[in-house]
């Protein structure tokens, strides 16, 4: 048996498309007196240990 989805009122809508928009605008924005933002992750701690020297070199070279 299917069963129809119910239509979302606009109001509801207009308000997660607003919040959606106020989200992804303040995402983006940069502290005050930044040039720029320095992001990492720590995806390849396999490849040396973490916090030591031979990590700084590889992440140089990589």
């Amino acid at each position: 048996m299917i069963r129809e989805i119910p239509p979302i009122p606009l109001l509801t809508l207009m308000s997660l498309v607003c919040l959606l928009l106020a989200i992804s605008s303040s995402a983006s924005e940069k502290p005050a007196g930044a040039s720029f933002i320095v992001q990492s992750h720590r995806g390849a701690g396999f490849l040396a240990p973490e916090n030591t020297l031979p990590s700084l070199q590889l992440a140089w070279i990589m």
